[in-house]
C-alpha cells in the first residue's frame, strides 16, 4: 500500500513538473530536443537540416506559408517555429501577437541566391546573372538593398526603367508572401526580390514577368522552365539544387527560433543573432 501511495506521489509530482514547465515556457534550443515537442519549419525550406541535426527527438511539422505556423504557436500547437529571423522579426513588428523570438540563432547562417531554370530560353542566364550580381556587389548596390529591406524596413520602391524595346523576355518566379522579399501592397508586388528582378531585367535589356507560387511549386516551376529564375528569399539547400542551379549567394540569414508567449523584457532589447 504504502510503495502505490509513493508511486502515485511520484507520478502526482512528474505530471506538476511538466506542467509547471509548460507554462513557463521555452527559454531555450535545449529544451526543444524532447519527445513530444513539435516544431514547426516552412516545406523545403534550410532549416529542416539544421533541425533534424539538433533537435532529432522533437516532431517536425511542415507548412506551407508562415501565417498558419505563427497562428499555431499563439494557441500552443506548436512548441516552436524555426525559419528566417528577420521575417519573423518583421512580423512581429507588424502586428503578430503571442509569440517572440529567441535570443540564441538556430545553427549556422544559411545562404540566400536566385535559383536558375536548366532549360531556361535565355542563354548562359546562369552566368549572366553572377555577374550581374558582381557588379551590384561591387558597386554597394546590394549592400544599399539590404539595409533599405531589411534592416531600416523602407517600403520605397525606386523607380527602375525597362528598356523600351526588350530584346528577351525574363520571367520570375516569386512568392508574394515573405516580406521584405516579396510580397503585396495591395496589387503590387514589392519587397528586395522584386527590386532585384527590375534591376536584372533593365541589365538584360528584357521585359519582365512574374509568375506568383507557393514554395511547394516553385521549385517545379523553374525545373520545367516555366519561369526562368527564382527571386524569392530562396534558401540553398542539396535538395533544391537537384532541380535547379543556384547563382553566387546574394547574403546570408541567421535562423530565428520563435516560441509561444510574449518577450521578456531584457530579450526585446537583444541583438538578432548572426
Amino acid at each position: 500500500m504504502k510503495r502505490r501511495i509513493v508511486v502515485c506521489l511520484a507520478v502526482l509530482l512528474a505530471l506538476l513538473a511538466c506542467a509547471a514547465f509548460a507554462e513557463a515556457g521555452v527559454t531555450s534550443i535545449a529544451q526543444l530536443n524532447a519527445l513530444g515537442r513539435k516544431v514547426g519549419i516552412s516545406q523545403g525550406s534550410a532549416a529542416e537540416t539544421v533541425v533534424r541535426e539538433q533537435l532529432p527527438e522533437a516532431e517536425i511539422v511542415y507548412f506551407n506559408e508562415n501565417a498558419s505556423a505563427y497562428l499555431a504557436l499563439a494557441q500552443g500547437k506548436l512548441d516552436a517555429f524555426i525559419y528566417d529571423y528577420n521575417q519573423m522579426r518583421i512580423a512581429i513588428e507588424s502586428g503578430v501577437e503571442g509569440v517572440h523570438l529567441l535570443d540564441e540563432a538556430m545553427g549556422e547562417p544559411v545562404r540566400v541566391a536566385v535559383g536558375v531554370s536548366p532549360v531556361s530560353d535565355i542563354p548562359a542566364l546562369e552566368d549572366k546573372l553572377n555577374r550581374f550580381i558582381g557588379e551590384l556587389r561591387a558597386d554597394g548596390t546590394l549592400d544599399d538593398m539590404y539595409r533599405r529591406w531589411v534592416v531600416d524596413g523602407d517600403e520605397d520602391m525606386p523607380d527602375i526603367a525597362l528598356p523600351e524595346n526588350p530584346a528577351l523576355h525574363l520571367t520570375v518566379g516569386t512568392s508574394g508572401i515573405v516580406p521584405p522579399y516579396s510580397y503585396y501592397a495591395g496589387t503590387a508586388l514589392m519587397g528586395y526580390d522584386i527590386e532585384l528582378a527590375h534591376r536584372f531585367a533593365a541589365w538584360l535589356g528584357a521585359e519582365l514577368e512574374f509568375k506568383v507560387y507557393d514554395y511547394g511549386a516553385i521549385i517545379a516551376a523553374a525545373a520545367s522552365g516555366d519561369v526562368d529564375c527564382v527571386m524569392a528569399n530562396l534558401n540553398i539547400t542539396p535538395e533544391r539544387a537537384e532541380a535547379m542551379t543556384f547563382s553566387d549567394p546574394l547574403y546570408e540569414e541567421g535562423l530565428g527560433v520563435m516560441v509561444k508567449g510574449d518577450a521578456p523584457a531584457a530579450a526585446m532589447e537583444a541583438a538578432a543573432p548572426a
